[in-house]
């Protein structure tokens, strides 16, 4: 097992910091597209959501029973704390924890939830909905959060990280899940400690951007935000089309059908199908490593965030000792 040094777990923290912040740069500088919309942004598009969320979605696992355990007092996972500090959460309030669902109890995730009065989502609500995520397809996501909405969105997805600002529907949890799976694995060979790993966007292949050139449309006026985001919303459709049959026929009778994006619908198709099919007892391995750690001290520092004083990483024997 590689050990890193104390030097190091500092580079990595903030490595990590430096990458949240710049891959939202990234994410941002991507071109809008230009398109005709399918589902407007007026009655059309409310109706479109009502036939998502009437989705029958029985296949997928029911809530399952889960464990959580708490993380010592102040130790965090540095995206959680950069989370924080996005959403106006004192950092005194967050506390993360470590979720298996019984099913699969080798698996866990870290989950990070912000204790104060404007968070909107509940953390059972969070870790429950998390729960009915595809089995191949929840091995790509590295955390989930649970956050104030002081942002505009209900959710959004960074560096692999979820995080729900509000009481999301599973279908906006499938719109970030997709950004993971769309992300991929990362790739961190030859790399130095620290270092941003190698991603292979789907979204920003050649054949995503050809099946955008010969498509007439795009499903919603968000598709238009940029490639990634456009890739999202269709994916979102192609799970529900998996888990109910009959959601194609809705959108048919209501729509007039989904032909003018059928090359985005068959690439997404292609490229997705074998993560989001559902299973039963299936518990493959985390598919990108967890974050670096560190601990904190939400009485020092500017709006309780005490970076200078307390980026302190957390040691390969308080990690031996968490974990057995």
């Amino acid at each position: 097992m590689h050990i890193h040094t104390p030097s190091n777990s500092l580079i990595l923290i903030l490595a990590t910091l430096l990458h949240l912040t710049t891959t939202t740069t990234t994410a941002s500088a991507l071109p809008k597209l230009e398109k005709s919309v399918l589902v407007e942004n007026d009655g059309r598009l409310n109706a479109f959501y009502s036939i998502l969320d009437s989705a029958n979605t029985d296949s997928l696992p029911e809530i399952r029973d889960y464990e959580s355990t708490p993380w010592p007092v102040g130790q965090l996972p540095v995206s959680c704390v950069r989370a924080a500090e996005s959403t106006g959460c004192p950092i005194r309030d967050v506390r993360a924890y470590t979720v298996k669902y019984n099913e699969c109890p080798e698996q866990s995730w870290p989950v990070c939830y912000c204790h104060n009065e404007l968070t909107q989502i509940s953390l059972s609500k969070l870790i429950s909905t998390f729960g009915k995520v595809p089995d191949l397809a929840r091995p790509y996501v590295r955390t989930m959060m649970g956050m104030p909405p002081k942002l505009t969105y209900t959710a959004y997805h960074l560096g692999g990280d979820l995080i729900a600002v509000s009481d999301i529907k599973f279908r906006t949890m499938m719109h970030e899940l997709a950004h993971s799976l769309d992300r991929g694995k990362e790739d961190y060979e030859g790399k130095p400690p620290g270092a941003e790993p190698r991603l292979r966007w789907k979204s920003e292949s050649e054949e995503w951007r050809g099946a955008l050139g010969k498509d007439t449309c795009v499903l919603t006026r968000y598709a238009l935000t940029n490639v990634r985001e456009s890739f999202a919303v269709v994916s979102v459709l192609v799970l529900l089309e998996i888990v109910d049959s009959g959601l194609a026929d809705r959108l048919k009778k209501e729509f007039g059908g989904l032909e003018c994006m059928r090359h985005q619908l068959e690439y997404v198709r292609r490229e997705l199908r074998g993560f989001l099919v559902p299973t039963k007892g299936i518990c493959p391995n985390k598919v990108n490593p967890e974050g670096p750690k560190m601990w904190v001290d939400g009485r020092r520092g500017r709006r309780g965030f005490g970076y200078s004083r307390s980026l302190v990483p957390v040691s390969e024997e308080e990690e031996d000792y968490h974990h057995h």
